[in-house]
């Protein structure tokens, strides 16, 4: 056997699969990688269009409604009423690949958005 054979031999036999293996850990990672990302673009996104929607609901719908009562309380209808608009324009402001995200990771978008409205709005109330 002469130098060539050795060398071929370890290389294929040591080195190969170890750099398969490191190949395979590393593409592993990056895909991790990229999936936390994709994660937090989307939930950037969600509370961008929560904060958006609340801020701009409570400075024109929710301070009329509350001026036209005599106690300045929503009723809960309205309060009802308010919710279901912020859902549908929270929807309208988030982008279509945020939108995608969510419905393949099988959630629940109108549940999953009145929440982070609901939390929005107690977390204004509490003045954080």
């Amino acid at each position: 056997m002469d130098y060539t054979e050795i060398i071929t031999t370890i290389i294929v036999t040591i080195i190969a699969p170890c750099l398969i293996a490191l190949t395979r850990s590393a593409l592993a990672y990056l895909s991790a990688s990229v999936a936390s990302e994709r994660l937090a673009a989307v939930l950037s996104d969600v509370d961008s269009a929560v904060a958006t929607v609340v801020d701009s609901l409570t400075q024109t719908v929710v301070a009329d409604i509350k001026a036209a009562t005599l106690d300045g309380k929503l009723s809960d209808e309205d309060a009802q009423n308010i919710l279901s608009s912020a859902i549908s324009m929270t929807k309208n402001y988030l982008r279509v690949e945020t939108k995608q995200y969510l419905q393949r990771e099988g959630v629940n978008i109108g549940d999953y958005l009145a929440d982070k409205i609901e939390a929005a709005i107690a977390a204004r109330k509490d003045g954080r």
